[in-house]
């Protein structure tokens, strides 16, 4: 981040969580100046709305690609039933587990569906889902000790 900064002038910021809603917080406390911004080819809208709707200028520069991989053991050990939990760690996974269990959605499917995040929740929404259970912070760690702790 500092070496974008030096180089080229523009403000550069690492969040402490690496989503939207930590560059919403971190750049809600600093002073307005130039932003470059590197996304994803396909990026998600919420943190450049922000910055349009707060008047930041900003450029940006799509630099990577989502793949979504389909995964062949993942149909085999999918068993759909209310007493197995589907732990989702981004928007990209709801999608690569919908493709990899050959559904169009998650419609009548009876796995519980933990999500780390809101994006992540509203994925799982837009695809039929309903979140059984929703992390307070997008730290994997974290989801996993409290997911354990539920079904113990």
């Amino acid at each position: 981040a500092q070496q974008v900064e030096m180089t080229l002038g523009h403000l550069a910021a690492q969040p402490q969580e690496q989503n939207a809603l930590g560059l919403i917080q971190t750049f809600g406390t600093l002073a307005k100046r130039p932003v470059v911004l590197f996304t994803a080819e396909e990026p998600r809208p919420e943190f450049p709305a922000w910055l349009l709707q707060n008047g930041w200028e900003f450029e940006q520069f799509p630099v990577y690609r989502t793949e979504i991989l389909e995964n062949s053991d993942l149909r085999q050990r999918f068993q759909n039933n209310e007493n197995e939990s589907v732990v989702f760690t981004s928007p990209s996974t709801v999608k690569g587990f919908l493709l990899s269990i050959g559904h169009p959605d998650l419609t009548g499917l009876t796995s519980r569906w933990i999500s780390i995040g809101p994006s992540t929740t509203n994925e799982i929404e837009s695809a039929g889902g309903v979140v059984h259970w929703e992390a307070d912070e997008p730290d994997v760690q974290q989801l996993l000790l409290n997911l354990i702790k539920e079904i113990s």
